[in-house]
């Protein structure tokens, strides 16, 4: 049967939408093997009226429509429905309507503050209106920087956490769209905001102790909003945030702090200390929250509680995550009685809570009673999270396992995939990378949840940037991490960390990632709307680059192939390679720039640009080769790990000379006793350029290693997460325990164990070049993207290799298996590539015969 298994808007299933001119696209399904689209329908209706508002046809394979029908009303929902017509002739019913809302609007709200601003308190601000019956609907349009909480008549309205995205607020402000109808009622109605410091005011030491410049983005608290009341009559009527209709007050949140933790002081409940409204100077320009909201997750329950000290339980969910605990109250406090709650990744050799590692960072948690009985009712935290295993609570004398749990806290990406194959070490790897990415994915791509720090380094994305798509939908967040940097780019430079508050302008040359999540969102969403906008900026970065470089070497650096196992750092705690020169990958990310550059332009139309970048490609490549490439020896500069490995990734090495460079690399490690040197960059490559020049036996043996350095000696040490550095140290500098820059490798996996890759945009066209290390006997993997998913699977058993295969619908995929093996795995001979349409297939690979 042909149906549309799922509609999404803007590449998302998020409903909230930030333009005017949304794309729709599809995934859909048939039992017939090599179909494929030939036409769509597709309508889309208010969804309370039920009245059309565009209805379009088109002959098209692509799955996919661009909106142009009537203007969409702001805060209003929408329906879209499709229905296709494949090559066998067959008509598809409509698929279930899928809803959206728009977001869009001209923004009229000014800006608020209060008078008796303190650091850390937040304050409420709120607003009243009548309902004589005559309202039909209610929207509230809301922005408060830092954080913001809604709620009408007292009932939470049920938004993201951490709302709004963070951003830098002096260039663009992000508002929530929340429905309130249910909410409301006949007679006066109050709707309030309770605003936080969040990411406008940090008030981190590490911010005190390291920035030497004013952040432009920082200050007071302020609220912007508008709520939109639709009339049974017709009309609408919109109460806009001033000084004169708007009251604020305090509540009994006496403390909130993104990075130290939240205190509610219930004695304070229904007290309402006053407080003055003033008019707020303008911030950035303003947009719909559409990057996927910071949701409540998983929640673990704990694995065990002891007592390290009288009064003092110590709780192990036995999974480091990013969130929040959920705390049930005891029956009975006393007034001003205190329940704390203290969180950490790591025990001290006494049994508490080790706190070093995170700088300074209270991560305290903390319920004041108001001395009264409570009914099975729970005390959670609010505008903070925290990074953490174990949690440590005083105050609570009797509490048991059943009385606390964690909740994850992340943005809420879509992910329907898995791997998993016969080695335990490796699905804990995998397990471990996923982990650490839900962990680091607050609107922005952090380095850690849980030190001081928390910042989007964009050098660290390079290199995660092409593993994310795997596992997760993030072409949203892309999109939002691009008109991140955007904001924040100076004369073509762009700066490290984004929003800009720490290190450098212009950033590492190695940060590709700017041009990667281009890149990346348009091979697995198919989002070309991506390139159109930040083209001209990734061009201008590359620029910035060129106009650095003396005869197309880059002769700057800053991290380079960072945070590399001890021995080969300059020193241990400063972690700059000692092997492989910064410039190597300057230069090197600057000729794949080019590349992008190149296919990028040609892909706008921009044939001119396209040829020249790919000449200014072929120039670096040149200067790159006579700088550092040797092509009798095949070594690469110094001939570090990373020297190899990164050349061959870049495939700027000759033809001819790969094999040779990828045998250095090869031999060195073996010579090495696999003791490699590679850092947070050039490790995912190493693994990778083994196993692509026939060396998967050694890339398998590497990551299976549970001995120091390597994956699994953090697992062997109890790792849930992957660690910022491979050895495992008492030290308070660099040593978060969910740091994912080591995270890309779970790319190696997907791409390479179970051999997906994606060549052609909207994951229209893929590759499966599955590869076999001898020691591995089954790997399988489901990669869910907006085409469905791609299933992968194979097993040597019997004296043969099974491969099963799942190509989505309107999915091509080129194949390349093996014509036979060995019994050793390391003469696997791959034949010629084959071309497949969508469906389900069975391969067998037999032995070769002796």
């Amino acid at each position: 049967m042909l149906r549309v298994k799922k509609v999404y808007v803007d590449y998302s299933e998020y409903e909230l939408i930030d333009n005017d001119a949304p794309v729709f696209s599809w995934s859909a399904s048939s039992e017939l093997n090599n179909s494929e689209q030939t036409g769509w329908e597709l309508r889309v209706f208010h969804k309370k009226s039920g009245r059309e508002v565009w209805n379009a046809s088109m002959l098209s394979r692509e799955q996919k429509a661009v909106y142009a029908g009537e203007p969409l009303e702001a805060g209003e929902s929408y329906c879209a429905s499709v229905r296709i017509k494949d090559n066998h002739g067959r008509l598809s019913n409509w698929s279930e309507p899928k809803e959206f809302v728009s977001g869009s609007m001209q923004w009229q709200a000014g800006w608020i503050a209060v008078k008796e601003d303190k650091v850390r308190v937040p304050a409420q601000f709120y607003t009243c209106f009548e309902n004589k019956g005559d309202i039909a609907g209610c929207v509230i349009f809301v922005c408060g920087v830092g954080e913001h909480r809604v709620s009408v008549n007292g009932a939470p309205l049920i938004g993201g956490e951490l709302a709004p995205s963070y951003t830098n607020f002096a260039k663009l402000c992000c508002y929530e769209v929340l429905r309130a109808d249910s909410l409301l009622r006949e007679g006066e109605n109050t709707v309030a905001v309770t605003v936080a410091d969040g990411w406008r005011r940090m008030d981190s030491q590490f911010i005190f102790d390291h920035i030497r410049r004013e952040i432009e983005f920082f200050g007071i608290p302020q609220l912007s909003a508008s709520i939109k009341l639709s009339m049974k009559d017709g009309s609408v009527k919109w109460i806009h945030t001033d000084k004169a209709s708007w009251k604020a007050r305090r509540t009994p949140i006496v403390e909130a702090n993104l990075y130290d933790g939240y205190v509610y002081d219930e004695r304070l409940e229904g007290r309402n200390e006053p407080l003055s409204v003033i008019e707020a100077p303008p911030l950035g320009a303003m947009r719909a929250d559409a990057a996927e909201p910071i949701t409540m997750h998983e929640v673990y329950k704990p694995v065990s509680i002891f007592w390290p000290k009288p009064g003092l339980a110590v709780v192990d969910f036995g999974q480091n995550i990013a969130g929040v605990c959920r705390l049930r109250l005891p029956c009975q406090m006393n007034e001003g009685q205190k329940v704390v709650i203290e969180h950490a990744e790591m025990l001290d050799e006494d049994g508490t809570l080790y706190m070093a590692p995170l700088r300074g960072v209270k991560a305290r948690d903390e319920f004041i009673s108001s001395g009264r009985k409570y009914n099975n009712e729970y005390f959670v935290p609010a505008f903070t999270y925290h990074g953490f295993r174990y949690a440590q609570i005083s105050g609570y004398e009797d509490i048991t396992l059943e009385d606390i749990e964690a909740v994850a806290l992340y943005s809420d990406m879509a992910s329907g995939s898995f791997f998993e194959c016969g080695s335990p070490m490796l699905n804990r790897i995998h397990k471990n990378c996923v982990q650490t990415e839900k962990s680091n994915t607050h609107s922005i791509f952090t380095d850690c949840p849980q030190r001081n720090e928390r910042m989007a380094w964009i050098n660290d994305l390079t290199p995660r940037f092409e593993a994310l798509p795997y596992n997760f939908n993030v072409s949203r967040l892309f999109t939002k991490t691009v008109r991140d940097i955007i904001n924040d780019q100076q004369d073509g430079m762009i700066a490290y960390t984004n929003p800009y508050i720490y290190s450098a302008r212009p950033a590492d040359p190695v940060c590709s990632s700017f041009l990667i999540a281009g890149m990346e969102s348009l091979k697995f969403a198919g989002n070309d709307g991506i390139l159109r906008e930040g083209y001209e900026h990734f061009k201008a970065w590359e620029d910035y680059l060129l106009g650095r470089s003396e005869d197309y070497i880059l002769n700057y650096t800053l991290n380079g192939d960072w945070a590399s196992p001890a021995y080969a750092c300059i020193d241990e705690e400063r972690c700059y390679s000692a092997v492989t020169p910064g410039e190597l990958l300057s230069t090197g990310y600057s000729y794949y720039n080019c590349l992008l550059l190149a296919d990028f332009a040609q892909r706008l139309g921009r044939t001119q640009e396209s040829e020249k970048y790919s000449e200014t490609a072929l120039k670096v490549r040149e200067a790159f080769l006579n700088k550092w490439f040797d092509a009798q020896t095949g070594i690469v500069a110094t001939g570090s790990d990373a020297c190899q490995a990164f050349a061959l990734w870049l495939d700027i090495l000759p033809e001819e000379s790969r094999s040779k460079a990828a045998r250095v690399m090869k031999e060195q490690l073996e010579a090495n006793n696999y003791r490699f040197t590679t850092g947070s960059i050039c490790t995912r490559y190493m693994v990778e350029m083994l196993t692509r020049y026939g060396y998967a036996d050694q890339a398998y043996t590497l990551m299976t290693l549970d001995r120091y350095p390597s994956y699994g000696y953090s697992i062997q040490n109890e790792g849930t997460t992957i660690w910022e550095r491979f050895e495992l140290k008492k030290n308070p500098t660099m040593n978060s325990h969910s740091h994912p820059m080591y995270a890309s490798v779970d790319k190696w996996l997907y791409g390479y164990i179970c051999g997906v890759s994606v060549l052609e945009p909207g994951c229209s066209e893929i590759k499966i070049k599955p590869y076999f290390p001898a020691g591995l006997l089954s790997a399988q993997c489901r990669i869910n993207t907006i085409k469905g998913d791609i299933g992968v699977r194979w097993v040597r058993k019997y004296g043969a290799f099974h491969i099963y295969l799942n190509i989505p619908f309107g999915v091509g995929a080129q194949l390349e298996l093996p014509t036979a093996y060995s019994d050793s795995g390391a003469d696997i001979e791959y034949g010629e590539m084959s071309r497949l349409g969508s469906g389900c297939y069975c391969f067998t690979v037999n032995k070769k015969e002796e």
